[in-house]
């Protein structure tokens, strides 16, 4: 690993941090520093984005630095100014975008147990095959369906 700048010569500012990473003419030490510090930061607006202890909530803090990494810091303009002539922080963008990703998640995750209860429903109904099989097979198979059905941009289908 190449020689890293100490902490000190860091800003503590999100978006002075977000500046320097984005910044091409910056030494690459000093970005996986920057990058480093920005990370906890992410987690830190992330929990505070997810309260909460479900799955949603533990994956979408898990998954913030590498969705801020691949989506959100590419857009961020650290120059834009705000309606009232103030800089437009990383930190309020970030956290706008966790909380769109972690509503986007849990819609989708509404829509994935309303599909599977109506897969079930129907499951139920069925003659053959699938009335035949054993419970932990019907429950692979709904899993699959539901999966199938998620991934189609069938819009008739993922409205329960």
């Amino acid at each position: 690993m190449p020689d890293l700048l100490p902490d000190n010569d860091l800003p503590s500012d999100a978006t002075e941090l977000a500046r320097i990473i984005q910044d091409p003419s910056s030494p690459k030490g000093r970005k996986e520093l920057a990058w480093e510090l920005l990370s906890k930061r992410i987690r830190q607006l992330a929990r505070l984005v997810a309260k909460g202890n479900s799955q949603i909530v533990r994956d979408l803090i898990e998954d913030s630095v590498s969705h801020v990494l691949e989506r959100v810091l590419p857009r961020f303009d650290p120059n834009r100014r705000a309606a009232d002539g103030e800089s437009s922080g990383f930190e309020s963008f970030c956290k706008a975008a966790l909380h769109n990703l972690l509503v986007d998640r849990s819609r989708k995750d509404t829509r994935q147990r309303k599909l599977k209860l109506k897969v079930r429903e129907q499951l139920k109904h069925e003659e053959k095959p699938h009335a035949q099989m054993n419970a932990s097979r019907q429950e692979q198979w709904c899993s699959q369906v539901v999966g199938y059905l998620m991934w189609r941009p069938v819009r008739n289908l993922m409205e329960c």
